[in-house]
């Protein structure tokens, strides 16, 4: 059996490993890297900037298939990368040596960054990223760069000023080029998103209205097979009877009842304490507002006439009933669009 130092010196010599939290991101977007998260891994104490990498690879090797943990660039945290193509003058950052101690990086509140070779189908754009890097490198853009330098003594002869100016002009121009490549991606990022958006937006507002009065109904619904409580209509229990029988008239009642019961001044009501505060005064808003649309008029379309969608079933049977029950109400002369629910053009705005 291992003695209380012998222990004491192998915990010393295996510290336990610290979590590091990274973000993965696509080089060309910026974006999350194949919709992936915030993640962490478990390195040792002593690892370096490889070591981390590996990790970070190993952890989304799923999604990295044909991607090497050398071909990963590691920044610091996001506002480095966020300056990867800056010019020097304005903060340029450099991504971290492999070779470097990890330290304290990747805390959770300041994640490294972990970037991916861009998943997007843009040869010219890896060729742009290659020239750029390349010139950035040279050793005449160096020696230019540091002979051109604002305070530089001796000053830089009209040569070298000239052949400054034109690496800049380059550089301005591959640096536009690959610009318009990276905006054309995140344009049809952006596209997908608002197709995706669109999609939403097509579900319409009397959908809505209708699937909120079947989530009261079946809260009701459930609320009486669980506590029996009292209905006013024979045909099944409703979001009103649950208030009722829990004795909730209105928002301020539910908040009332959990602050005197935080203070203990009131009992444990099983119905009251089945859903939470903010579930209760959420579920009341909603029944507020729906109810209220039904004692509201209908709906008028943009030539002045009045709409009416009606069911399938009752558009068969009741369409003229309806037409004339609108015109004893509104006037003879009053137009009136009615629609069949199971048509096309009878979907509302």
């Amino acid at each position: 059996m291992a003695s209380n130092q012998q222990v004491q010196q192998s915990s010393m010599s295996y510290p336990p490993s610290p979590f590091v939290w990274f973000l993965l991101l696509d080089s060309v977007t910026g974006l999350p890297y194949k919709g992936t998260n915030a993640n962490k891994v478990s390195v040792s104490t002593s690892a370096d900037v490889a070591d981390f990498r590996e990790a970070a690879h190993l952890k989304n090797s799923s999604i990295l298939t044909g991607i090497t943990s050398a071909q990963l660039t590691v920044y610091k945290n996001k506002a480095a990368f966020d300056k990867r193509n800056a010019v020097v003058d304005d903060g340029k950052e450099e991504p971290l040596d492999p070779t470097e101690s990890l330290g304290l990086l990747g805390s959770k509140e300041d994640m490294l960054v972990v970037v991916v070779p861009s998943s997007s189908s843009f040869p010219e754009l890896d060729q742009l990223d290659q020239e750029i890097k390349a010139l950035e490198n040279s050793e005449e853009y160096k020696t230019l760069a540091y002979k051109n330098r604002v305070w530089a003594v001796p000053k830089p002869t009209e040569q070298e000023r000239g052949e400054w100016q034109l690496l800049n002009e380059k550089l301005a121009y591959l640096k536009k080029t690959e610009d318009f490549y990276r905006n054309a991606i995140l344009s049809m990022n952006a596209h997908s998103v608002k197709k995706s958006d669109k999609t939403r937006k097509e579900y319409k507002r009397d959908t809505a209205i209708k699937d909120e009065r079947l989530l009261l109904s079946d809260v009701a619904i459930k609320m009486w097979e669980r506590f029996e409580f009292d209905c006013v209509f024979e045909d099944g229990p409703s979001f009103g009877d649950l208030k009722r029988a829990a004795g909730f008239g209105n928002c301020k009642d539910v908040r009332d009842y959990f602050q005197r019961k935080a203070r203990g001044e009131v009992q444990e009501d099983d119905i009251k304490d089945s859903l939470t505060k903010e579930a209760w005064i959420w579920l009341i808003g909603l029944n507020q507002r729906v109810n209220g649309l039904l004692h509201d008029t209908l709906i008028t379309n943009k030539d002045g006439s009045l709409r009416l969608v009606l069911e399938h079933d009752v558009y068969e049977g009741g369409r003229k009933v309806a037409e004339e029950l609108v015109r004893t109400f509104y006037g003879s002369s009053k137009k009136v669009d009615i629609k069949d629910a199971s048509s096309d053009s009878s979907s509302s705005p």
